[in-house]
């Protein structure tokens, strides 16, 4: 896992705001995000973030993950009730039967791959997702939250989330990451933590319109 440090959004940030001026215009108005990385303390925890986030707006997703705190002593035993349960029609607890499965077979993964965690943290970025989107139920999208957030990779970008994808047609006129590949080469995963704080803090309208916060 790497720690993704003041100085690192700094000079990436600079990089970035010189070869775009709406990327100029998002860096001014996010300054330096305060997005702990890495997020998640153990692979567990970053497996059941990522899932139970899958197709959730982050209100709803920390709901769910406040009360599944509530009831479980930690996130090993909430992946053996969603093991459990996977085969029970519906959700509960706020959990889909299609995410308790994802659970359940991250349970199973784990279980026969204990060194995972390490071997993924050096993998090339294609062999990364390649690997984590050959089990049951994760997806592009899940991969690129566990590379960012528990491996603290530099060379994600999430191009099927929805908030990037808003903010980028903002900036780019375009979402489509072969085009503006040539703006973000290098700081993909900066640029994405910056793209996410201006949704996350409502700065959209400012950034469409110019305005400085």
């Amino acid at each position: 896992m790497k720690k993704l440090s003041d100085e690192t959004y700094h000079n990436h940030a600079g990089m970035l705001s010189k070869r775009h001026p709406g990327l100029a215009r998002v860096t001014n108005l996010v300054g330096i995000p305060k997005v702990k990385i890495p997020k998640w303390k153990s692979l567990n925890d970053a497996i059941l973030y990522s899932v139970i986030g899958q197709m959730l707006s982050n209100s709803a997703s920390n709901s769910i993950l406040m009360r599944l705190s509530r009831e479980f002593r930690n996130t090993e035993d909430i992946i053996l009730w969603a093991h459990q349960t996977k085969s029970t029609t519906g959700a509960l607890l706020g959990v889909s039967q299609k995410k308790r499965r994802t659970l359940s077979e991250w349970g199973n993964f784990r279980a026969h791959h204990e060194d995972v965690s390490m071997h993924w943290g050096k993998v090339h970025l294609d062999e990364f997702r390649r690997e984590v989107t050959k089990i049951w139920g994760l997806g592009r999208w899940s991969a690129d939250m566990l590379g960012i957030f528990y491996f603290g990779r530099l060379d994600i970008w999430p191009e099927t989330d929805t908030s990037i994808k808003t903010v980028s047609n903002a900036v780019f006129g375009s979402c489509q990451q072969s085009e503006i590949a040539v703006f973000i080469d290098g700081c993909e995963t900066v640029a994405a933590l910056y793209f996410w704080e201006i949704t996350n803090r409502k700065l959209l309208a400012k950034l469409v319109h110019g305005q400085s916060d």
